[in-house]
């Protein structure tokens, strides 16, 4: 229907330029207006066919990119009904391996909180570390011989609890004790300053921010709040220093 529409359209134009071709009294201002109107009526009906050309299209590409969000749809239905299905029975032995090989629900995640590692770090052993370096390169394992040979622990009677090697060459010695670690850090820089040197590891003071405070809390009284409301974290004066608020 819309060919033979535009048949007739163009026929008449047609008929138009030829009578302006064959009429002998038509002024040529008249000629030139009716030749111009039917240029320009044949420009605006091309353009509303491209138009019209591109409306499809687009209604075609819609109705693809509905047809594929609900394939996608039936998809994801279909995995997730898949998922909620019940696993098939498992005899004893099988449970048990199942069982020994589960992760724990912790180990998914990439880190703790800080309030958690402190609140861990309470009920765990507290440990005691110095850091011990060659003055000449020495390998880990022959720092461990030289503070064997010459401060020899054991004679002194105090109780090591980890004595490890780091990539980057230093030792370190772990102690339950603060007055054991001094003890072997003085000892190891007597006996051993032309081949080691020794320094007690000192615990970092990390910062946090606290956002949303009440207008009491301010610079003199916030570690006095927090160690109160806080007691698991066994926070001693001084150990708390509020920077600003």
């Amino acid at each position: 229907m819309a060919d033979n529409t535009e048949d007739g359209v163009e026929g008449a134009f047609k008929c138009l330029v030829s009578i302006t071709e064959r009429s002998g009294n038509l002024r040529k201002d008249l000629r030139k207006e009716i030749l111009e109107a039917v240029s320009s009526l044949r420009h605006f009906i091309q353009v509303q066919t491209n138009l019209e050309s591109k409306s499809e299209t687009n209604k075609a590409l819609k109705l693809e990119v509905k047809a594929c969000k609900e394939e996608l749809q039936k998809l994801r239905n279909w995995a997730s009904t898949r998922t909620r299905q019940v696993e098939p029975s498992m005899d004893t032995e099988q449970r048990e391996t199942v069982t020994a090989c589960q992760v724990p629900a912790s180990a998914g995640r990439a880190g703790k909180l800080y309030s958690e590692a402190v609140r861990t770090e309470g009920r765990r052993e507290k440990r005691y570390r110095i850091m011990i370096t060659s003055r000449t390169n020495h390998s880990g394992d022959a720092i461990k011989n030289i503070i064997k040979t010459s401060v020899n622990p054991t004679s002194m009677q105090v109780g090591i609890c980890d004595l490890k090697s780091l990539k980057n060459g230093r030792v370190i010695m772990e102690t339950k004790s603060k007055e054991d670690i001094e003890m072997l850090c003085t000892n190891i820089n007597d006996k051993c300053s032309q081949l080691l040197e020794a320094n007690v590891q000192k615990p970092r003071n990390p910062r946090i921010v606290i956002y949303n405070i009440l207008e009491e809390v301010n610079v003199e009284n916030a570690e006095e709040i927090i160690t109160t409301q806080k007691p698991e974290l066994m926070l001693n004066a001084g150990e708390v220093v509020p920077k600003f608020t």
